[in-house]
């Protein structure tokens, strides 16, 4: 029972420690953490609503660095956000590099992208700041939507109800006249007529966000393409995905029931495995006093089992010479001689 205890605490062991490793190497994916030589840049934006440190930055879609602070600056008056990135050693940065702020998915998440241009002279190796004229905030969807409020304002849910009910009774007969109706159509127009400022805020905000959106039409393509790949890739595997939820559940229950057996002896094996690794490292080899027994025990067996492995070489079987036997409680005729054959070793 105790060996199968301390087999399966072993077990626990290499299994905490593989888990570790996992959660450590997908923690560092996660933080895009960047392990190799970079060269860190500043980077003066008008807007950048939605990045954060951490995001990713990109050249031609590759991954080439990370964004690594956000802070507000200001100067002669006028407030601008000063990005630092960290990009790799081998990524040109010149100063006629473009550099936007993009969406990286529907979510909302954001990337900073490195657009090459022709011309210009490389930037030093840290520390340049790339001016305002040189980047490029994302589109602000929040303009799109608060560009339509005047309408929205204009044409109010009651009116537009009033109108249509004079509408209604005047074709029925329900009472009314025509001259009621027209009345509601000229008030109805009046309205619209004097939101012509309001109208022309519309025009004047769709315009710029549309030209906005023009800019970044192959971004916006990449984007519909790249879910229309990813909702493709999961309904193809739905299959899959709905198998291994079962899966992940029975795993689960597994482990739940590994743990749940193991709970109760797991603190008392521990102290076991504690004690049993302090005998193994105070314990000496009788031969070599100044050397652990188990490192002296490893060093030596790989000769032994060459040395046995050779002797069974022959067959399924081993060979053995009997150099010396020692028997007790036979009678004195039938005890072996103390003359030892000339082909074996001195007995040591």
């Amino acid at each position: 029972m105790r060996g199968q205890t301390l087999g399966a605490a072993i077990k626990l062991v290499i299994f905490a420690v593989v888990t570790i490793i996992a959660a450590a190497i997908l923690g560092v994916v996660i933080s895009n953490r960047t392990f190799g030589a970079t060269h860190t840049y500043k980077a003066n934006f008008s807007d950048v609503t939605d990045l954060i440190t951490g995001n990713d930055v990109r050249m031609a879609g590759v991954r080439v660095g990370t964004v690594k602070s956000i802070k507000s600056e200001s100067v002669d008056g006028k407030s601008f956000a000063q990005v630092s990135f960290a990009v790799d050693t081998n990524v040109p940065m010149r100063t006629t590099t473009l550099v936007e702020v993009n969406y990286l998915n529907l979510v909302g998440q954001r990337y900073l992208n490195l657009v090459p241009r022709a011309g210009g002279a490389s930037l030093p190796t840290s520390g340049a700041v790339i001016p305002l004229t040189d980047t490029r905030p994302a589109v602000d969807l929040t303009a799109l939507f608060n560009g339509f409020r005047p309408l929205f304002r204009a044409l109010t849910p009651a009116d537009v109800n009033k109108f249509a009910l004079e509408i209604i009774k005047t074709l029925q007969g329900e009472g009314g006249t025509v001259q009621e109706l027209l009345t509601q159509t000229a008030s109805l127009t009046n309205t619209v007529g004097q939101r012509d400022a309001a109208i022309s805020q519309i025009i004047d905000n769709l315009d710029s966000v549309l030209g906005t959106v023009a800019q970044r039409d192959k971004g916006l393509g990449d984007t519909i393409s790249q879910l229309q790949r990813l909702v493709t890739g999961l309904a193809g595997d739905r299959n899959a995905i709905a198998a291994s939820l079962g899966n992940i559940n029975l795993l689960a229950s597994s482990s739940a029931k590994l743990f749940a057996g193991i709970r109760p002896v797991l603190p008392a094996d521990l102290r076991n495995l504690e004690r049993l690794a302090r005998v193994l490292n105070d314990t000496k080899d009788p031969v070599n006093k100044r050397m652990n027994a188990l490192a002296a025990f490893l060093q030596r067996e790989p000769a032994k089992l060459t040395r046995i492995i050779r002797t069974g070489s022959y067959g399924g079987y081993f060979n053995f010479w009997a150099c010396s036997l020692d028997l007790t409680g036979l009678p004195p005729e039938l005890q072996p001689s103390d003359s030892q054959s000339p082909s074996c070793p001195a007995a040591h």
